[in-house]
Parts: C-alpha cells; structure tokens; sequence
C-alpha cells in the first residue's frame, strides 16, 4: 500500500516546508495542486513552481499539477463531447460533481465554485499518477498537518473502516497559539473504493462529524490555520472562499485581534486562544527540533487588554455583528421582493 497526501497549494511556503519534512518518512508521494487563480477570482502566480528549488530533496516523491487560468460558468460547464485523453475524461467527471452539487447558488457564488473545482483537480494529479486500486489517499487542506502516528494508525485500519478522519490541535496565527477546537481535517481512504467520489463530498464539512465515532483518529494532528504576519492573514481573506468575511471592517481589526488572541472574525463561541510552549508537547517533533527555522511563525505572549478597552471592543464587535446580520437579512428580502 502507497499513500498519497494530496492537498491543495495556495503560497504558504514555510508551512509546505514544515509539512513535508514532518511526513516524508511517512507518506511515499506528496500530490500538490495550485491554481493560476484565486478562488475570489484574482490571478496569483504559481508560487510552488517559483521556488521548487526549495523543496529539491523532496523531488521525487512530488507529484505537482498546475491548474492553469481558467474562465468557468458553474451553472452552464463546458462538457467535453468527445474526451481524447485522460484529462479530458477527469474534466468532464469533475464538471458532473459541480452539476450534482447542491450547496453553493452556480450563477452567482463563483468563489464557492472556484474552491470546489480546484480541489476537485486533486483527481486530475492522481491521474497522472501510478495509483493502485488499494492505495491509501490523505485529504487535507495544507495547514492541516496529520500525525505520523495517526497515519500508521489508519495504514493499518483502513481496509475495513474507510473513510477515517484525523481529529486535530487547531492553533491559529501562530505556530503556538493554540485554540480549544474538535477540528477534523485530514481524512484517509481506499483508492478504490472512492475513485468515483467527488473530493469535496469525501472531506468532511465544520462539525459533521462526531469527534467521538469510532471513524476518528483521536490524536490526528494540527490545523494550522491563518498562520503569519497581519499582511498575510489579510491576503487569505482577500482571496479564500468565505467571501463574506472580506470586508473592511473585519481587515481593519485583524492585527488587533491578532495581538490579544481573538478570532479575526469574531465568531460568536470562539474564545480566546492560548499561547503554549514549542517545547509543550503539542507540537510536531520536527518544529521542536528546528524552531529557529520557523522563528517568525512562533508568537510572543498573548498580549492583555485593560479592561476599558476589553469593555469597548467587546461592545462594539458584538453591535458590528448584530449589525451585519440584520443587513444580510435585508438582503435576503431584497432579493425576493
């Protein structure tokens, strides 16, 4: 049994590093796929391909794949009537799974439609690839890092419970801000027995699934999510699917929120993140070993606000948020009238 860990590429190039060196000995090919677009829509350029030098020693085991610019109408895709390659024959099963998907409106949300046929192009790379019916296919988002351990575990688990899904220490901004989450992320499965399957049906969407089934590899990892400086959390809101947050407001409070520990977003039932230790325990061992080489992705202490200021912005991102919600109500009716 090979494993493939395939995940999807947008620039975050120290975590790649750091998610390559911590499965290398785990996994036999790394499946990376990145697009010449943006899921807003924005062009970006090929940063992997920039700077492959980086990652030269892992060059054999990286099966890479460039989705190049594309131009797609969700509600009206182009079928291939006459498919004379490969490609062609993914493109057109990948153009079936948007038709039958349900959960995003094809004429007007294009950056729902963006992410979800880009991480469908995970299947156009496996294609490419000399992939056996029993073959073991990690899913993740980048930053979501599975444990070696966890990997073994599901090696040996995985003829008879597939799909397993890895349960994650979530940490937010920084390598070491920990937030108290049931976060699933990677999930592992048979080759064979999902080859037909839409990628984004396979990955487990929020809390859909119970962190106590017995399908959950408990100790499965870390999610390292929005992880770098103020600019470069900004650029993810910028660019990732969850359009509504890209707002002036939520951009203009990021650093803010960032030094005290808060969601950027301010989500109601987040709470505040934890500064812990590298040397904690919760950490992959390689980070531990090498720290110095992710030095500026390792926070200071979370900083604490007088408790005028806590007041006050406690305040007003509650009313900001009362507030957005009732505009998005009368935009609904809006839309109706």
């Amino acid at each position: 049994m090979k494993i493939y860990d395939c995940f999807l590429f947008f620039n975050e190039l120290d975590l790649l590093e750091l998610r390559l060196n911590v499965l290398n000995k785990y996994v036999d090919y790394f499946v990376i796929v990145e697009s010449a677009i943006t899921f807003q829509g924005g062009d970006k350029e090929f940063f992997f391909e920039k700077n492959k030098n980086r990652f030269a020693q892992f060059e054999n085991k990286i099966i890479y794949f460039k989705v190049e610019k594309y131009e797609l109408d969700f509600a009206n895709l182009p079928f291939i009537a006459e498919p004379k390659n490969a490609d062609a024959i993914v493109l057109n099963k990948i153009y079936k799974f948007i038709d039958a998907c349900q959960n995003f409106d094809k004429k007007t949300q294009f950056w729902w439609g963006n992410e979800f046929f880009q991480r469908e192009c995970l299947w156009r790379a496996l294609a490419v690839a000399d992939i056996a019916p029993g073959d073991l296919i990690l899913l993740s988002d980048l930053d979501e890092i599975p444990n070696p351990s966890g990997i073994v575990e599901v090696r040996s688990r995985i003829s008879v419970d597939s799909p397993l899904y890895f349960k994650q220490h979530e940490f937010c901004y920084y390598l070491n801000y920990y937030h108290n989450s049931d976060w699933i992320g990677t999930c592992g499965f048979v080759f064979s027995k999902y080859a037909t399957l839409s990628m984004n049906a396979i990955r487990p969407a929020g809390k859909s699934i119970n962190v106590s089934s017995p399908s959950v590899v408990k100790n499965g990892g870390w999610h390292f999510t929005s992880i770098g400086n103020v600019e470069a959390i900004k650029n993810k809101i910028r660019s990732w699917g969850h359009r509504e947050f890209n707002t002036a407001a939520t951009l203009s409070s990021v650093e803010y929120n960032v030094k005290h520990g808060y969601d950027i977003f301010r989500r109601p039932g987040f709470g505040r993140l934890e500064y812990i230790p590298v040397t904690s325990g919760m950490l992959p061992a390689y980070l531990v070993n090498n720290a110095g080489k992710f030095e500026r992705l390792i926070g200071p202490e979370i900083e604490k606000e007088p408790l005028f200021q806590w007041v006050y912005h406690t305040a007003y991102f509650y009313l900001r948020s009362k507030a957005a919600g009732v505009l998005r109500r009368l935009r609904i009716i809006a839309s109706t009238l």
